[in-house]
């Protein structure tokens, strides 16, 4: 799955450049490391802001899925986890 049609599934829509173009998945790259620095610094100047993170409790249960499934569990599927989309756990 592509970084777009990953978009498509949670309902958001691209972005795109002022002539209408729509970013590519190496410009989203790019723009999650100017907002990964834009944000360290934000926190550094600013106590009460605070980084966005993912919640660590989704994380483990992305791993344990993961490590009790009989069927590799595919990028899609984590990700529907760690977006809390209603999906049955994988065993």
């Amino acid at each position: 799955m592509c970084f777009k049609e990953m978009l498509k599934r949670y309902h958001i829509s691209p972005l795109q450049y002022a002539d209408g173009e729509e970013l590519s998945e190496r410009d989203y790259f790019s723009l999650f490391t100017i907002l990964q620095k834009y944000y360290t610094i934000k926190s550094m100047n600013d106590e009460k802001f605070n980084i966005p993170f993912v919640d660590k409790a989704l994380i483990d249960k992305v791993s344990r899925n993961k490590e009790k499934s009989l069927i590799p569990l595919s990028d899609e599927e984590c990700m529907d986890i760690l977006m809390k989309q209603n999906i049955k756990e994988v065993l």
